[in-house]
């Protein structure tokens, strides 16, 4: 599964960069579209200004090759350790679990929190990955505190971190 979603993506960024027109194009007539269900007016000035944002993004990313790479290693070993964790964590709890079902309840979690427009998926990630792993056969108890605990150490305890670094930083300006 997430191998198809990741060639599927790969594909998606191909035809981007190479078609730009044509995907700008297409992409305009599906916002007005959407738009006018809610009748919303569709903003041309901005739409163009987001489209030659991302497409500069995508210079960048092109004349800086070594830099995407690294960027790419470091984002693919935070999703193995995530990965690793929620592991980790069912075992502590004695329960069994398939790698692949792990990536599955991390992966859906994750599109169900950004698809909410919640900071962090906050909550929806949480029900998502819950929801999940009991549809593989976890109890609830252990699904609910494994995700609980992963979110404890790989959202809370950074951002409560962060925070502390903001917060000191502040205080030496």
């Amino acid at each position: 599964l997430t191998a198809v979603i990741i060639i599927m993506n790969l594909f998606l960024l191909y035809e981007l960069v190479k078609n730009k027109k044509v995907f700008v194009h297409n992409i305009e007539k599906i916002s007005t579209r959407i738009l006018k269900l809610f009748k919303r007016e569709f903003n041309k000035k901005r739409f163009y200004y987001i489209v030659e944002e991302f497409y500069g993004g995508f210079k960048i990313i092109k004349d800086n090759k070594k830099y995407f790479l690294k960027i790419l290693f470091v984002s693919t070993l935070k999703i193995l350790f995530d990965v690793l964790t929620v592991y980790l964590i069912f075992l502590s709890f004695n329960q069994k679990i398939s790698i692949s079902i792990i990536i599955i309840g991390l992966l859906l979690g994750s599109i169900f929190g950004i698809l909410s427009l919640l900071p962090g998926g906050l909550g929806v990630f949480e029900i998502a990955s819950v929801g999940i792993y009991t549809a593989f056969g976890i109890s609830f108890n252990i699904a609910l505190a494994a995700i609980l605990l992963f979110r404890l150490f790989s959202y809370w305890l950074p951002n409560l971190e962060g925070f502390l670094l903001y917060k000191n930083t502040l205080i030496k300006a």
